[in-house]
């Protein structure tokens, strides 16, 4: 895969998480995504779902592996971000604790791993 190709994907899987997670995002979403199967949480992962195919479709052989990887990439956000909340709520941390801000930043880096995770596939294929 030429380089411009994985930065392309880099900056576009930076693009989409800003745009699902900060943009899009709504306060139900926030609410809801620490109770497993509520709607917010849903749609909330659906979004990244949705918005990583086209990322996807820039490296990937067809259309068919950017669909199953976007679903795949939806439902390992859902379930980052479900640990994320339980944990937080479980700790009883807010935006004013120092681990509230490390539990964070973990789940965004896991998130952005599961973005490498897909580009190193897409070099596989």
């Amino acid at each position: 895969m030429p380089e411009l190709q994985i930065i392309a994907l880099i900056a576009g899987f930076a693009i989409k998480h800003f745009l699902a997670d900060f943009v899009l995002q709504t306060a139900s979403m926030v609410q809801e995504k620490g109770y497993y199967g509520r709607r917010g949480g849903l749609i909330h992962a659906g979004w990244h779902a949705a918005l990583s195919v086209p990322v996807l479709l820039i490296a990937a052989p067809s259309v068919w592996v950017a669909l199953a990887l976007g679903l795949i990439e939806g439902v390992v956000h859902y379930h980052l971000d479900y640990a994320k909340e339980r944990l937080s709520r479980t700790l009883g941390d807010t935006h004013r604790d120092h681990r509230f801000w490390v539990v964070l930043g973990l789940d965004q880096l896991l998130h952005h791993l599961t973005y490498a995770a897909m580009i190193a596939l897409l070099l596989k294929l």
